[in-house]
């Protein structure tokens, strides 16, 4: 029981940092769109 605790608690401590991670981070996981102006 010990073990399955400690394994879901890494578990849910390595998500937690990753998507903390991948927020600061900025990481775009799309194709990042392609926008222009054209001032006249």
């Amino acid at each position: 029981m010990t073990a399955l605790k400690l394994a879901l608690f890494a578990l849910v401590t390595s998500v937690c940092v990753a998507v903390l991670a991948i927020t600061i981070s900025g990481a775009q996981f799309a194709p990042a769109s392609a926008y222009r102006a054209l001032f006249t």
